[in-house]
């Protein structure tokens, strides 16, 4: 038997679906009506043994009690946690609830490293996978939308700066948004790491994980605003039409980018992909996959749109700029105050594309023979029917 679990997330939850479909004996259990949860388990309950497989993202259900014990480690099942946000996040819960039969995947090379840094002892069952993708219900032969932007940012309430009790928070901080704004593959681990070296520190595991989470809060959530509001900027100002979908965030900035720039609020990611399908370009801004990639990339290619993206390791590893993928210098167009050609060059060639069928055309078909593989579905095939977690 293979459990797939759902929680409140509508985005998680559409991975859930696809990687369902590459499953046999396939049984999706949603924790989002507690009753329904509770009975399908009792259902099922007699049939699941160290012979089941389960499948969940970033700790949904991981955490289940029966009774007082842990269920899934009762039962002896194999689980498959993948965490597709920063585990930073999920250290405490998985330091609580970790058995030896679940297997942690991280999206990115990085995240894994940093993992195995923080839980050594859990090392040999901490994976890499990349994300995946999936295919939309059409596509569109003649597209209709130019650029398609999806994505939000935290509020500025949000971010926050912790007191660090062992370090000069003021000098830390500093430290940390000058590192964002020089690096071209910055990620969180790798701010704490160049922080270690410069000053001459050796940290200890508890301290990196603490390090590692007020980055987050304190560095990458300003850097996510500050990065996707001024790309979508540079953009509408040089005339370019973006169709934009995000949260309530994007309300009050959007009136400054002008007529250039649909908003079409929050929408669902099913919705999300239903759009790709009709876009020219997916534009994607990646904060915290140095080594790996967000899942609109994949989405991008599958569904023939023309990729966009600032650069990571793992995506140059496996795409060529200006063959199956386009890519752009973040830090050379977001931080540089100088007039160096970095923006002027970006949107000159969002506007060649534009203005070249042919050309897109190609890149996208390069794209989509590339990554046919690359599905939520063909993922859950790899993890469940082959008994193995294949790394890309």
């Amino acid at each position: 038997m293979n459990i797939f679990i759902k929680g409140n997330l509508d985005t998680l939850n559409l991975f859930i679906d696809e990687m369902a479909k590459g499953a046999e004996k396939a049984e999706i259990l949603d924790l989002r009506d507690t009753n329904a949860f509770t009975d399908a388990l009792i259902r099922l309950d007699p049939d699941i043994n160290e012979m089941t497989r389960v499948i969940t993202f970033n700790n949904i259900g991981t955490q289940l009690k029966i009774g007082g014990s842990p269920y899934w480690s009762s039962k002896g099942v194999r689980l498959f946690n993948i965490l597709v946000d920063h585990p930073a996040y999920y250290v405490e819960a998985i330091t609580q609830n970790y058995y030896p039969g679940m297997e942690l995947i991280c999206v990115d090379k990085g995240h894994k490293d940093f993992l195995c840094d923080i839980l050594p002892a859990i090392k040999e069952n901490v994976h890499f996978i990349p994300h995946g993708g999936a295919y939309a219900a059409e596509h569109k032969d003649k597209r209709d939308i130019d650029i398609l932007y999806i994505g939000g940012f935290h509020e500025e309430a949000e971010i926050k700066e912790p007191e660090i009790p062992f370090l000069d928070s003021r000098d830390f901080y500093d430290f940390v948004r000058k590192y964002y704004e020089s690096e071209e593959y910055a990620e969180v681990q790798y701010a704490v790491r160049a922080y270690e070296v410069k000053r001459g520190i050796i940290f200890n595991a508890e301290q990196k994980y603490l390090l590692t989470r007020n980055t987050i809060v304190a560095a990458e959530w300003h850097y996510i605003k500050k990065e996707r509001i001024r790309l979508i900027r540079y953009l509408s100002n040089a005339g370019l039409k973006i169709n934009l979908y995000g949260g309530d965030e994007w309300k009050d900035i959007v009136p400054e980018f002008g007529d250039n720039v649909l908003f079409g609020g929050k929408i669902s990611a099913r919705e999300c992909l239903e759009l790709t399908g009709r876009t020219k370009i997916l534009l994607n801004l990646m904060p915290c996959f140095a080594d790996g990639a967000h899942e609109r990339v994949f989405n991008g290619m599958l569904n023939g749109a023309v990729v966009v993206t600032n650069r990571s390791r793992y995506l140059e590893n496996r795409f060529k700029d200006g063959e199956d993928i386009v890519y752009f210098d973040k830090a050379g167009i977001m931080f540089n105050n100088k007039s160096s050609g970095a923006e002027k060059d970006f949107i000159n060639k969002i506007k060649r594309l534009l203005g070249d069928e042919a050309c897109r055309m190609k890149i996208a078909g390069n794209a989509f023979d590339k990554v046919k593989e690359d599905t939520w579905r063909v993922r859950a095939a790899g993890i469940l029917l082959k008994g193995t977690i294949n790394a890309l």
